[in-house]
């Protein structure tokens, strides 16, 4: 009896343990050159990224102009594996998860830095946070809701401020010190890693941000912890970054400089790249799919998105549900998506599916 009890005992402790998720060390290896003939080419990249940004802040960036540039200027708790899309490590080398999958806690590389040679810090992702998740601007605050507490601070915003403290004591974060973040959900959430390689998750620089305000911004009061910083952004024109010498992983970063156009006009961002004005577009006119088709560069990635048309409800025909729905089954998406669209997109016949890992 007593031994069955001891048993019981230490199946107990060990079903209470915290998993250690350890990422493969050398996840990076595929990636890096197998010699050193990329030296013999010029590393500076120019891409057209569709439009100009609106903000350069990821507390209240929405859009896949300014996610793009995010990637480059800022590094959340994890990245993502660039072809399997897993977590990878960001600013937290490891981290643990706790039996019941509620508690993470991250533990941050000791080099990790910003780009004026700050520390990259546990404070400074509670800060963060306790920001994105109070700024009414924050069209992405309910992201955060996730965390035990979270919701209930957001949407009690009531125009006045609310300390740090008072929001540690409310909302599941804390930063036992420097180098170790823990983060406590409202559930079980299985793609909680994730969110933490979006851009709302990721940090900016309290002092910065607290000196500057809304110029805090602008390339010369900037301050980033991504493996680029920007060093020039010329409104309508372009965004020019280099290396971030203070990088922890600056030897992994080849690129010299990158320079991004805003170009919005379809037709002249391929002429660019067909001048090799630009080394990279995003998207390619309908019109001239085909002839992509036939350019040894031209790819083709996934990328989720619905692509809808909207009815004018206030013409008096098109007020009657039946006519719209009526429109709805007459449209030809195989049609549409084959001859007028021609990227390759899915025909659809509602806004949304189920894809794996979602829970609603």
């Amino acid at each position: 009896m007593r031994k069955t009890a001891l048993l019981l005992l230490l199946l107990g402790f060990g079903a209470s343990a915290d998993e250690e998720i350890a990422p493969p060390s050398d996840w990076k290896a595929i990636f890096a050159p197998e010699d050193d003939s990329w030296k013999s080419v010029s590393q500076e990249l120019i891409f057209n990224n569709n439009a100009e940004p609106e903000t350069l802040d990821p507390a209240i960036m929405t859009g896949v102009t300014e996610h793009t540039l995010a990637l480059g200027l800022y590094e959340g708790l994890v990245s993502h594996d660039p072809e399997t899309l897993e977590a990878r490590p960001g600013v937290a080398e490891r981290w643990t998860r706790s039996a019941d999958a509620r508690t993470y806690t991250f533990h941050f590389r000791a080099d990790a830095k910003w780009s004026n040679g700050d520390p990259v810090t546990a404070q400074d992702f509670l800060w963060s946070w306790y920001r994105a998740i109070g700024e009414p601007t924050c069209n992405y605050a309910y992201l955060f809701d996730y965390i035990a507490g979270a919701a209930a601070w957001r949407k009690g915003r009531t125009g006045e401020a609310r300390s740090l403290d008072e929001f540690q004591a409310a909302v599941g974060l804390s930063a036992p010190d420097s180098r170790t973040f823990v983060v406590r959900l409202e559930a079980p959430c299985a793609y909680f890693l994730d969110l933490c390689a979006f851009e709302t998750y990721m940090p900016v620089h309290r002092a910065t941000v607290e000196k500057h305000e809304l110029a805090w911004t602008r390339h010369g009061n900037w301050v980033g912890n991504g493996a680029f910083r920007l060093v020039e952004w010329s409104p309508r024109k372009h965004i020019v970054m280099v290396p971030n010498e203070h990088y922890w992983d600056r030897d992994f970063v080849k690129l010299t400089k990158i320079t991004v156009l805003p170009v919005d006009d379809l037709d002249q961002a391929w002429n660019k790249f067909l001048k090799r004005e630009a080394h990279w577009i995003r998207q390619v006119p309908s019109a001239k799919i085909d002839e992509a088709k036939r350019h040894p560069e031209y790819f083709v990635q996934p990328y989720l998105g619905s692509y809808f048309y909207r009815v004018n409800v206030t013409r008096e025909h098109l007020k009657d549900k039946r006519i719209r729905k009526a429109l709805a089954l007459a449209l030809n998406r195989e049609t549409i998506t084959r001859d007028v669209t021609r990227a390759g997109r899915s025909r659809r016949s509602g806004s949304a599916r189920r894809w794996g890992g979602t829970s609603r």
